[in-house]
Formats: structure tokens, sequence, C-alpha cells
């Protein structure tokens, strides 16, 4: 293959590469966007299977932990 042929086809592969943020920044602005996305105060979809509003079969529960799977 010719220098020519080489240097295109590394441009046309290169050219579809995106540089990405450092990971723990990427982590960041998802866990902002968590927190931003629901109050605080409203219940998680465990607070709910933890007070049975949410059916889930429970494999072991005691007064520290529930197993449970949907």
């Amino acid at each position: 293959m010719n220098d020519e042929i080489k240097k295109s086809r590394l441009f046309v592969l290169s050219s579809h590469l995106t540089c990405l943020p450092p990971a723990s920044s990427l982590m960041a602005s998802e866990k902002e966007a968590a927190l931003a996305s629901a109050p605080s105060d409203s219940p998680t979809i465990f607070d709910k299977i933890i007070n049975k509003e949410i059916p889930a079969t429970v494999v072991y529960e005691d007064d520290k932990v529930l197993i449970f799977f949907l």
C-alpha cells in the first residue's frame, strides 16, 4: 500500500473517534443529573419495595436486611 492510501485510511478511521472526558467527571455529572431529577424527599424504588408498595419476592428479611428479586 502506498503512503497516501495509508494516510487516508488513518484519517477516515480517526475521524470517527472522539475524546471523552475522564470517567470521574462523567460519573460526577451523572450523579448531579440523578440528584437534580428527583426531589430528595421522594421515595425511591427501594423505599417502595421495603414498604411493600411494590410487589417483590422476598428471599430473606430481618431488622437490617431485605433480600428480594422482582
